[in-house]
């Protein structure tokens, strides 16, 4: 399911990679000009958690990229199977965020104006993408979340 809610009547950003939801702020910059912000809940959430953001943040003029996790969980979605059994959906999920930073690449979006926002789990996921990356993003915020690959012991 890809639902898209966009304004002033330019083309909406659209992935067959994960159920997400493209949300246009009301910034009337060209899309390589324009902030984008992709957002992934925690362990058993979903997208739906995320959709009044704009009106929470006061940040209208930015464009949000909702996702759900691919990996059914209770009520909501996971991205990747618990410690230490983690790895292989990790990197599966990993792989699935180098080709839609791609496709975004492809819409006409820079990386250097793309942050991510993670809650618990989808911090965790972001933060392993990142670490794996060797492109340049505007920012990263994990909220409630760890870096395990960081982790020594």
């Amino acid at each position: 399911m890809i639902a898209v809610l966009f304004l002033f009547n330019v083309k909406a950003f659209g992935t067959e990679l994960f159920d997400a939801e493209f949300r246009q702020g009301r910034s009337r910059l060209p899309v390589r000009d324009r902030v984008l912000a992709i957002v992934l809940h925690g362990k058993g959430d979903s997208l739906q958690a995320y959709q009044e953001l704009h009106q929470e943040l006061r940040l209208p003029n930015i464009d949000l990229l909702l996702l759900n996790a691919p990996i059914k969980f209770l009520e909501g979605f996971k991205w990747m199977h618990d410690e230490p059994r983690h790895e292989k959906t990790l990197a599966t999920v990993r792989h699935l965020l180098f080709e839609l930073t791609a496709e975004l690449r492809a819409f006409g979006y820079r990386t250097e104006n793309i942050f991510w926002l993670g809650h618990s789990q989808g911090g965790r996921v972001i933060g392993d993408f990142l670490f794996h990356t060797n492109e340049s993003f505007l920012g990263f915020v994990g909220v409630s979340t760890y870096i395990g690959f960081l982790m020594v012991g």
